[in-house]
């Protein structure tokens, strides 16, 4: 059995579809594990750990990154709504017989799941509704809405501002089997490259 991660899935796809000029060699380097944080990332990693503990600064590269007062006061609703729900949920699920599907979600309350996402662009309902990430974590939890909170950060220096909304999306017939082409066809990318080792785990 092949243990497929939702991201790397998520990073195929975008290159695959030729978004972001997304090339090869980083698509390689994604599975391969080999990343370099850039200021958006850290930006995006500090409002991850400051909705899932409630810290306001985190350590990234050895460099500490600290949110502002104006920031905190934009983002605490959304941390007290998300208090809720469970948080950094882990799963394990086999997706059929030959694929298990290993991933981690920022939180489920019920059953509906939601995702944070940060960035400087919003790049439109339409690139999240073809996401396959959202339709493994459906799949495998059992979902009946998944909610994608899409934090938009306007401004390029701190204190950030920042533009929060949200949206939902359902899973739909033949969604599996559309999952499931897609995974096949990343496990034939991996064969050609010589990366089963990195996304057997």
């Amino acid at each position: 059995m092949v243990t497929l991660k939702p991201s790397l899935l998520e990073n195929f796809r975008i290159y695959k579809k030729g978004l972001f000029n997304k090339t090869l060699e980083e698509t390689i380097n994604d599975i391969k594990g080999v990343r370099r944080y850039n200021p958006a990332m850290s930006a995006g990693s500090l409002i991850h750990h400051y909705l899932d503990t409630g810290e306001t600064s985190i350590i990234v590269d050895n460099k500490t990154y600290t949110l502002y007062q104006e920031e905190i006061v934009q983002l605490s609703p959304l941390r007290n709504a998300l208090k809720q729900c469970i948080r950094e949920i882990k799963f394990r699920e086999p997706l059929d017989d030959n694929i298990m599907i290993s991933g981690r979600g920022d939180s489920v309350y019920g059953l509906i799941g939601n995702e944070v996402k940060t960035g400087k662009r919003f790049y439109g309902y339409e690139f999240y509704e073809n996401s396959i990430q959202w339709k493994l974590y459906t799949l495998s939890l059992g979902l009946q809405v998944f909610t994608y909170i899409h934090i938009q950060i306007l401004t390029t220096y701190q204190p950030h501002k920042f533009n929060i909304q949200d949206f939902d999306l359902y899973p739909y017939d033949g969604m599996k089997k559309e999952v499931l082409s897609e995974c096949y066809e990343f496990i034939r990318f991996c064969e050609i490259h010589n990366l089963m080792s990195y996304i057997n785990g």
